[in-house]
């Protein structure tokens, strides 16, 4: 099940940590929260890479199977984010330099806070942040068969025309069930099947909070109703928040091309990346304890 998403707050970080992405990018989404429980870990200074301020635009087009893909809401939502987001949280990043320099290829991110938007479909509902995810090329996802078949030929179509794709594999079952205290929640398949059907490599990234706070969902369960929000993210009480988060982007990871793979085989790379993104975090964890 791809969530092919907007470049969001946390990952939108990447393309200014030293190396730019291609303009061409379409990137990610998500959702989470707060409640007045913190968690602090401390950087240590040498890991505080200052994220440059300068946002570059070089273009406003790029082009999906002969058509230009308008990407001026994106670049313009992203330069007006950008300096709100930087008062809102403090992010820290390192790895720049595995960025590749072009497309395509797939990004993947675990995700617990909602400022990283899920291009969820039941988030297009919602008045204004739906308009904005359609302004900035989001790619909408659900569980529903006709929904996952949509957005898994859109994505194809991204990466074939030398693009970057942004999923979350998480989805949003974890913010519903409420496991903020995991490093990551299961990996659904649609991004190795998308990773796989282009024939793309996939770029690991690790979104750590430093510090955080859960707290009640922004809207009441009767608006989430009226919107036609997924049941269980009607019942759902609380959201992650970050205050301070540390991203790590590790090394591309290469696939070769098949069109038609086994359930099998998209788990057991769910596995690898899952646990790739989990030592990530711990190896970060562990390097903090040690310099304390």
């Amino acid at each position: 099940m791809p969530e092919v998403c907007w470049e969001s707050s946390i990952l939108g970080k990447i393309s200014r940590g030293g190396v730019k992405l291609k303009e061409k990018e379409v990137s990610m989404a998500k959702t989470e929260g707060r409640k007045k429980k913190n968690v602090k870990l401390r950087v240590p200074k040498k890991q505080e890479n200052q994220i440059p301020s300068k946002v570059e635009n070089p273009t406003n087009k790029s082009k999906i199977s002969g058509e230009e893909l308008d990407m001026k809401g994106y670049f313009e939502a992203k330069k007006i984010l950008t300096p709100i987001l930087r008062i809102i949280t403090k992010i820290t990043i390192e790895g720049t330099e595995n960025i590749p320099k072009e497309g395509p290829y797939v990004l993947i991110a675990n995700h617990k806070s909602d400022l990283d938007p899920l291009a969820a479909k039941y988030m297009f509902n919602v008045p204004i942040i739906g308009e904005f995810f359609r302004r900035v090329n989001c790619i909408p996802i659900s569980k529903e068969k006709e929904d996952i078949e949509a957005a898994f030929k859109k994505s194809e179509e991204v990466l074939n025309s030398g693009n970057i794709i942004g999923i979350f594999p998480e989805g949003w079952d974890y913010i519903a069930d409420g496991r903020f205290n995991k490093p990551t929640g299961k990996f659904h398949t649609g991004f190795a099947r998308v990773a796989l059907a282009a024939g793309v490599s996939v770029l690991p990234v690790a979104v750590i909070p430093l510090e955080s706070f859960v707290d009640k969902m922004p809207f009441p369960k009767w608006m989430r109703e009226i919107w036609k929000w997924p049941e269980k993210m009607q019942l759902a009480l609380n959201r992650l928040a970050y205050k301070r988060v540390h991203i790590k982007i590790g090394k591309l990871v290469h696939f070769n091309k098949e069109p038609k793979p086994s359930y099998e085989k998209l788990t057991l790379i769910c596995t690898k990346m899952q646990n790739t993104i989990d030592k990530m975090i711990r190896e970060h964890e562990a390097h903090i304890l040690i310099d304390d």
